[in-house]
């Protein structure tokens, strides 16, 4: 390595000319070509049969990216006039937001449903047959006769109450959907944001919730979360100028994080991928390796200046101490990072590639471009040493090495014990209606609130009824009772201490017994499922081909071999789904005479290493079989699971498989490769303990945080993030410690020497970093604020374990890496 300083250095020009080069390159792709954005199919598990069928199925019957639009009447004391929906100002408005939502970006005109669309109609039964007259559409109702016999007409169908008027008659409901492929977030939220403001008065509450407006939202605070790394950089610039008590000492760290984020924004940039709002954090965290490995370099140039007294030679002498170990734990840093790249989710595998190559380029930019800038300012040394951070350290370094070894040993171990035990009780996936990522008194989980429980249609779960054949369901009428029976049944879906899981279950079919009574003179004790094929038959086809046009779309395909059933649940709380799918699952195992269609996901590498491991560790029910057809009828199945809720289901499923797998194999990446930096496995154990340690805890945290914190696919990668800052930190001390044992010859003299010299850099990088993710705690977003105190406790976490567990474990064992290496 002393050969490679010394080119390093007498060739400084060549280097950093060739840096500023790279540098403006990527600057160039950072700011005019990446692009930040959401894209919802990157949030989504590739691979999975939910998401499968959700893609499969979304132009069809609708996707995940539903808005439902509340007009919801104010309350007199405040300042409100009407006391229910049935007068002209508020019908007005449901024409007027019917109207303009034609024009919305990317909408589908066929999937807006309210009173004034062409699809809300009444049903009559004549002596001349079926007719189908508008409930509103196209005049709106002015005096009060037509008022109110809006009122009965809207009473009287059941598709209009309660589906677009509640039951208090104070509400009155608009829904629209969106092509997926084409929806920018940005400009919908912009349309309902000026939409909410142009309707909404004293006497109209607008609320709307949906996807793309929750996007929207997150999408618009880019700029606040820019803003919040701004005083994150001011705060880490004045903790390293009291550190360090110098110009280079405050902003060479800086520098190298800020040239580290234009490196890899701008590969983010070139790779052709976006950055997504919801990760935004993640950059910072690998620019903030690039300084943690920079606050090395500082540091250890301040005692070579001051021991060799020529800048030139102290950069030189610095590359060669410091090469080995950065590099190492640089490595190290990419792999853990890498390894979350095999979770099936887009916007992780995009995210974790480029902060692959990201980490790698901290080796050029701190270990080649921090020392050549030193080089060319003039030569600053100053007595180390002698304050109180370097007295405490060393101080703990002989306490640890006396008796202080056994207490932080003994409290290690109970500590990953406990945290371990509560560790298991991660919460997977939302635990509070409307968005985690918010604050719960958001305008947007206010709106939630309002929608879900005033008119609960905000969470759709799909089920389809499938065949094999043109006419497979209309031809079926075993199929046909079945599907009444599982919507019957999945209505009468236990609730709990907060009402009911499942609010509605709406199907085509649901209408037979009502059209039963309507072709029977309206005797109610018609009213009925028929039990004579022939007529079951009859009803289903004028359901189908004599609604209004239109009013079907969203429930049987032309062909009329998938039936689409809808499920309306309460909310998309990871309780509420697990309720729902198990008793989905129940029917279809214990009830149905139709199975459940085999997955035709085929899984291959890591993917079907991680659900062969669990089914073979967890107890798993068999899967449901393709029961037998039922004789002389078509082939039918059902598929699972479609919407707002399927979706969720299959991010919840995969979070929960692979968060352990993940973290077992970035510790035994870091594990492997710390051995081999080493050569001694005792090495990779004693590197990793405090990881795992500070790691576990981090998960007690989760636990204990919930439902404010819970695991998603953006705090998924925050625990890898975490074993890279952590292991740079054992990397660092470990070598420090062979360096000073081999000039010293005693270990407790090295162990205290390594605390002083090379933990206090560690010092200076955790608190600093904690006091500017401070900051965080300022965000819109509850999200950000959550992730800023679980990244601070991560950070003293790893500061702390590799400060204590990693000297005591080495003082109590006193491995032959160290003391029997041969010098």
């Amino acid at each position: 390595m002393k050969r490679f300083a010394e080119i390093v250095i007498e060739k400084r020009l060549f280097f950093l000319i060739g840096i500023i080069l790279i540098t403006l390159f990527f600057l160039y792709q950072a700011i005019f070509k990446l692009e930040i954005k959401t894209i919802f199919n990157d949030l989504l598990p590739k691979n999975h049969e939910y998401v499968n069928l959700h893609n499969e199925i979304r132009d069809k019957f609708g996707g995940a990216n539903q808005v439902l639009i509340m007009l919801q009447m104010r309350d007199k004391e405040d300042g409100g006039e009407y006391k229910d929906v049935f007068n002209y100002e508020t019908l007005e408005t449901v024409k007027n937001i019917t109207e303009d939502l034609l024009d919305f970006h990317a909408v589908d005109r066929n999937k807006i449903f309210s009173l004034y669309s062409r699809r809300a109609r009444e049903i009559k039964v004549t002596s001349s047959g079926m007719e189908f007259p508008y409930i509103m559409f196209p005049n709106i109702p002015k005096t009060q006769e037509e008022l109110d016999k809006l009122r009965l007409k809207i009473f009287a169908s059941p598709v209009c109450y309660p589906l677009l008027v509640d039951f208090s008659t104070k509400k009155t409901l608009i829904m629209v959907d969106f092509f997926e492929e084409d929806i920018d977030y940005k400009i919908s939220y912009k349309e309902f944001r000026a939409l909410r403001k142009k309707y909404e008065n004293e006497n109209i509450i607008v609320a709307i919730a949906g996807e793309p407006m929750h996007l929207g939202y997150v999408d618009s605070y880019v700029k606040d979360i820019l803003k919040i790394l701004a005083y994150t950089i001011i705060a880490m610039l004045i903790m390293f100028f009291i550190y360090f008590r110098s110009k280079r000492g405050m902003l060479l760290p800086i520098v190298a994080a800020g040239v580290s984020a234009i490196w890899g924004l701008g590969f983010l940039s070139l790779l052709g991928f976006n950055l997504d709002p919801l990760v935004l954090v993640f950059p910072f965290l690998i620019s903030a390796m690039a300084a943690s490995h920079s606050v090395q370099v500082v540091k250890r140039y301040k005692e070579e200046a001051l021991k060799l007294g020529d800048n030139k030679a102290a950069c030189k002498s610095t590359i060669e101490h410091l090469f080995v170990p950065g590099f190492a734990g640089i490595i190290t840093d990419a792999s853990g990072i890498i390894i979350i790249a095999l979770v099936p989710i887009p916007i992780l595998q995009k995210i974790c590639l480029s902060c692959s190559f990201w980490a790698f380029a901290t080796v050029i930019i701190a270990m080649i471009l921090v020392p050549i800038m030193i080089s060319y300012m003039p030569i600053k040394s100053a007595k180390e040493g002698s304050g109180i951070l370097d007295k405490l350290l060393k101080a703990t370094g002989r306490w640890v090495c006396s008796w202080g070894k056994y207490p932080v040993i003994i409290i290690a171990t109970i500590l990953l014990v406990w945290g371990s035990f509560y560790s298991n009780d991660i919460q997977i996936g939302s635990a509070l209606p409307g968005s985690e990522v918010l604050w719960p008194w958001h305008r947007y989980n206010v709106d939630s609130f309002r929608v879900t429980f005033g008119m609960p249609l905000l969470n759709p779960l799909l089920v389809i009824m499938q065949g094999e054949e043109t006419q497979s369901i209309g031809t079926n009428t075993a199929a046909i009772r079945d599907a009444v029976e599982f919507s019957r049944y999945m209505q009468r879906t236990p609730g709990g201490p907060r009402g009911p899981r499942v609010m509605f279950v709406l199907s085509c079919l649901g209408q037979i017994p009502g059209r039963n009574r309507g072709m029977r003179d309206g005797d109610p004790n018609q009213e009925f499922l028929p039990t004579v094929d022939s007529e079951l038959k009859l009803l289903y086809k004028h359901i189908v081909f004599a609604s209004a046009p239109g009013s079907m779309d969203k429930f049987i395909d032309n062909d009329e071999k998938t039936l689409n059933i809808i499920i309306y649940c309460r909310d998309k709380t990871t309780e509420t789904i697990q309720i729902v799918m198990d008793r989905i699952d129940y029917y279809i195992r214990n009830i149905s005479p139709f199975g459940k269609r085999s997955t035709d996901v085929k899984r291959v590498g890591f993917d079907k290493f991680v659900y062969w491991i669990d089914g073979f560790f967890r107890e798993q029910r068999e899967p449901i079989p393709e029961k037998p057809a039922v004789e002389g009828m078509p082939v039918v199945h059902y598929r699972l699971a479609g919407g707002a809720v399927g979706v969720q289901a299959g991010i919840n499923e995969a979070l929960q498989l692979y968060q352990i797998w993940t973290f077992i194999l970035a510790i035994l990446t870091v594990l492997i490769l710390c051995a081999i930096i080493f050569k001694s496995f005792f090495a990779g154990v004693i590197i990793t303990a405090p990881l795992i340690v500070a790691n576990v805890l981090t998960f007690a945290f989760l636990a204990f945080s919930k439902p404010a914190l819970a695991l998603t696919t953006a705090t998924l990668p925050v625990s890898a993030v975490g074993i890279g800052l952590g292991v740079d930190y054992g990397i660092y001390l470990v070598s420090r410690i062979i360096e000073e044992y081999d000039i010293h010859g005693n270990l407790d003299d090295a162990i205290s020497i390594a605390l002083g010299t090379t933990g206090k850099a560690i010092v200076y990088v955790a608190t600093t970093l904690v006091c500017g993710i401070v900051f965080w705690f300022l965000s819109k977003m509850m999200f950000q604020a959550m992730m800023g105190l679980l990244l601070a406790i991560i950070l003293l976490l790893n500061m702390l374990g590799a400060l204590l567990i990693i000297p005591a474990a080495i003082s109590l064992v006193k491995p032959k890496f160290i003391v029997g290496r041969k010098k």
